[in-house]
């Protein structure tokens, strides 16, 4: 498997077992026991059988020993995973939650190179519930491995705009359906909510009624926060706010000042916009989900799969999680990745530290050996994106040529004209990238 194939979240199965003493070894004496009819949980189970049989040529068709897998109530959207020499049991109160517990014994399995769990007890909960992944095709279709992909990548449903189709392969999955739209349309659909993309009009208040979870985008509102105040006053009881992390912030890069765009990775803390329309949301005792960029294409260079520029992650992380939002909406999960990866874990407890889940995972992916070279290809991409400024629409071609070294395709020439304010961002840039990429090419795989 190449090195591009391992950041790209090919999930490769590790080399060999790890021979681990506190733990259980699945074989032939297993068996599975589903204890329920959900179809979501069924076909999730039946994904971990195949999994076993293709991974390790294993079929659970013993009768000494019981995986369990059952709906029990006190776990909110949590899961409860109890391991023990007898029997291994999975527990939570809804059928997503069973879904994710699965998902998870095959991580941990893949993780290790066998089929095996440490032994104890242990209860997984999410430290953001619900979130939602954004299609990023333009069409919005999502399809049936899209439906899979957001499911690893830990994710609870997934944001379509009014031109898509119905996700009906995401709801088969079990995944929660969301549309996207700033003009009312008719739908009978079975949508589990509606994102709400325009002002807080009479008309937008009348058709968002018609949905379950009924969430409002605040990106397009006007600016002044007296203005943004007086929309959320307008807001119905049990409505949800959804604002920008990034967008609104102010960065300062060499002789720049910019307001930051929304999903701009330099950004690490939630914006001066977010935390005003925050606070106006809870004193009105409403729920506030947060809009920011993760694991998705990073969209001032579009050509890129998630770069694991795993500083800025950790940076953001830490500001997401002291952001107080309840749920998000995130640009990434249909490319499985190893950022994917990281905040499936980072947004959940128990859970490491994120500079130490980071140093884990890359051990898990790249090799022991190669853990510290990964850290610094790490470092480099971090600091390439947070010296690379949004740039006006026809000098985005800058930031192509900043990135050429990691690009596939068309390589684009500088732009005419003056660009002489944003050429020293942009050459910092591109000299991190290009170090970046000189590791990389010293890294066995590539």
């Amino acid at each position: 498997m190449t090195l591009t194939e391992r950041l790209q979240g090919k999930r490769p199965l590790a080399a060999r077992g790890v021979g681990h003493n506190n733990a259980v070894r699945l074989d032939e004496s297993w068996q599975m026991d589903i204890q329920t009819e959900d179809s979501t949980v069924l076909a999730a189970a039946q994904r971990l059988n195949s999994f076993l049989r293709d991974a390790f040529s294993l079929l659970l068709t013993g009768r000494e020993h019981t995986l369990r897998v059952l709906l029990a109530p006190g776990f909110e959207h949590g899961f409860s995973l109890a391991v023990s020499e007898e029997a291994v049991c999975l527990r939570a109160s809804e059928p997503a939650a069973l879904v994710k517990g699965l998902l998870e014994i095959e991580a941990r399995m893949r993780a290790w190179g066998e089929p095996a769990l440490k032994t104890g007890e242990e209860t997984v909960t999410p430290r953001l519930y619900p979130r939602l992944a954004l299609s990023p095709w333009e069409n919005g279709t999502v399809s049936a491995q899209d439906a899979v992909n957001l499911l690893y990548a830990g994710y609870d449903g997934v944001a379509v705009p009014s031109h898509a189709p119905f996700p009906a392969e995401a709801k088969k999955a079990g995944l929660l359906c969301f549309l996207m739209c700033d003009r009312t349309v008719k739908t009978e659909n079975p949508f589990d909510g509606v994102i709400w993309q325009g002002g807080v009009t009479d008309e937008a208040l009348a058709f968002v009624s018609h949905f379950g979870i009924q969430v409002f985008d605040t990106l397009d509102w006007q600016t002044e926060p007296a203005a943004r105040a007086e929309s959320v006053a307008r807001l119905p009881r049990g409505a949800i706010v959804l604002s920008s992390f990034e967008a609104g912030a102010h960065l300062t890069r060499g002789n720049l000042n910019f307001t930051a765009p929304d999903g701009l990775l330099a950004v690490t803390e939630a914006s001066d916009r977010f935390q005003s329309d925050s606070a106006e949301a809870k004193t009105r005792g409403l729920c506030v989900w947060v809009r920011i960029l993760t694991a998705g294409k990073i969209p001032y260079l579009a050509n890129l799969f998630p770069l694991p520029a795993m500083m800025q992650h950790v940076l953001r992380t830490d500001g997401l999680l002291a952001s107080g939002a309840c749920g998000s909406l995130e640009t990434g999960g249909f490319v499985p990745s190893f950022v994917s990866d990281y905040y499936r874990e980072a947004l959940r407890t128990p859970c490491d530290e994120p500079g130490v889940l980071v140093q884990r995972l890359a051990a898990r992916d790249f090799g022991a050996a190669q853990a510290q070279t990964m850290a610094l290809v790490f470092k480099k991409l971090s600091d390439a994106f947070s010296a690379l400024v949004p740039l006006p629409s026809d000098m985005k071609p800058l930031a192509y040529a900043a990135a050429f070294p990691l690009t596939e395709g068309e390589l684009y020439e500088l732009p005419a004209g003056d660009v002489s304010l944003y050429t020293e961002q942009v050459l910092q840039s591109a000299d991190h990238f290009r170090k970046a990429q000189a590791m990389l090419s010293r890294v066995p795989g590539n």
